[in-house]
């Protein structure tokens, strides 16, 4: 799937209870400015999901509950804050790995 230079302003997008098993979900660029976005429930286990350089400046963007088994989940260069809900504390598990910018960890208990 590609939302590769999306813009979520308004409105809900669900992607609860999903499960992401292969492939690859671009959300490179995208910019998350006023709508409720959620993963809440959702199952990462071997997909490669990347919000490289992905602005985050207003809304809503879930992870809570978020479950993560293998491949790879990406926030690398992204910009504002603070990290989407449940993202940092996000269960890891397996091979996987979740890739979250420093500053989004430095500001934890701000």
């Amino acid at each position: 799937m590609d939302f590769t230079d999306a813009t979520f302003s308004e409105g809900t997008v669900s992607f609860e209870l999903a499960t992401f098993t292969t492939g690859t979900v671009s959300f490179e660029r995208a910019a998350f400015s006023g709508a409720e976005v959620s993963f809440k429930y959702a199952t990462f286990s071997g997909s490669t999901m990347s919000f490289e350089v992905a602005t985050f400046s207003g809304g809503s963007v879930s992870f809570e509950r978020t479950e993560f088994t293998a491949g790879t989940m990406s926030f690398r260069e992204a910009q504002g804050g603070p990290a989407p809900a449940g993202l940092v504390n996000a269960h890891t598990t397996g091979s996987a790995q979740v890739l979250i910018p420093s500053a989004w960890l430095l500001n934890l208990n701000a």
